[in-house]
């Protein structure tokens, strides 16, 4: 099984039930590194999905540290992502 470390989840809006980290305490993360089969991820870039997975401490450090979600399963909500909020 490969890794899908390239890719990255963004815009997050958690479901019930919350992630929850090794740590045991729920992470309200923006964004999440996928790490997963590749081939299960790559027909979804640019969709809206629903990722089952397991989230993972965090990855890098500094600005660039995103906790990591291990993707268990993929599922399409819609073939385009709706526009990022006005900031």
């Amino acid at each position: 099984m490969g890794t899908a470390a390239k890719f990255e989840l963004a815009r997050v809006q958690v479901v019930t039930p919350a992630p929850v980290g090794t740590s045991g305490t729920a992470n309200a993360a923006v964004r999440y590194q996928l790490e997963g089969d590749e081939k299960a991820i790559t027909p979804h870039v640019n969709h809206q999905v629903e990722i089952t997975g397991t989230v993972s401490p965090t990855s890098g450090t500094g600005a660039t540290a995103v906790p990591v979600l291990k993707v268990e399963s993929v599922k399409m909500v819609s073939a385009t992502c709706p526009p990022a909020p006005a900031q």
